[in-house]
């Protein structure tokens, strides 16, 4: 599992990784995933792939991006490969959702054609490995003149959790048939 915790020592955000060996094992006590980090930057949320060897998350000491990380295995180290630039926009991009095949891309992001302060986008490709169209906002009723993120599909695509409201944040649930 793949959390966010702010590092008192640094005042920052940092990735930290709690692995088990088995679903029927208990979780390891949550370790910092250095190799992202950076030295002034914090990092937050982030998506994983299923095979556990795609992460997508959001680095930033101001304005965030959403950057691209991989590895060759569930154990090995993970090497970043860039901001995604496809993804970026004038303004933070943050709290990324990855569909289980790879071929979807929802986020939070604050950039100048958000209805609020936040709204939710999406972006999609034909394969896994191919080139994200440019984000699409989903515009209303999803999005309001609120702060909507954080955004969570079911595989089908047809049923998403996310979070609104800036100061006090409520899951909100949509779906279409």
């Amino acid at each position: 599992r793949w959390v966010s915790r702010e590092d008192a020592r640094a005042r920052r955000h940092a990735l930290r990784a709690s692995p088990r060996p088995a679903r029927t094992a208990r979780w390891t006590a949550p370790a910092r995933v250095d190799e992202l980090g950076g030295t002034t930057d914090s990092v937050f949320p982030c998506a994983v792939a299923q095979d556990a060897l795609v992460m997508i998350f959001a680095r930033g000491s101001g304005a965030q991006h959403l950057y691209l990380a991989t590895r060759i295995s569930s154990g090995s180290p993970w090497e970043e490969t860039g901001v995604i630039d496809e993804l970026s926009g004038d303004g933070s991009d943050r709290e990324a959702w990855l569909s289980p095949n790879g071929l979807f891309i929802y986020f939070a992001s604050d950039r100048s054609a958000s209805l609020g302060s936040f709204d939710i986008y999406r972006s999609q490709r034909d394969d896994p490995n191919g080139t994200l169209e440019s984000p699409t906002q989903l515009g209303a009723p999803l999005n309001t003149a609120d702060f909507e993120s954080d955004p969570w599909l079911s595989p089908d695509l047809r049923h998403i959790m996310f979070v609104r409201g800036a100061s006090s944040r409520s899951i909100y649930e949509a779906f279409r048939q």
